[in-house]
């Protein structure tokens, strides 16, 4: 599971220091999430006036590394 970002975000920055791991970035015009970084903490959901963090769900395996591929 992650958080994203919906266009309510008035890009107030009030999220900003709650990330520890700063999984969110400055946008235009919203802020973003980095969805494979984000360990739902959930301090940026409780801070946020406009109620624009929310949670997706992420498919098991989607941020899974690749695996290495043989010689040839």
């Amino acid at each position: 599971m992650a958080f994203r970002i919906i266009e309510h975000c008035t890009a107030c920055g009030l999220c900003l220091p709650e990330c520890p791991i700063d999984a969110i970035q400055v946008g235009n015009p919203i802020y973003v999430i980095d969805e494979g970084n984000c360990c739902d903490f959930e301090d940026c959901v409780a801070v946020c006036p406009e109620q624009a963090i929310v949670r997706v769900t992420i498919p098991p395996g989607f941020w899974a590394c690749a695996q290495p591929r043989g010689p040839g």
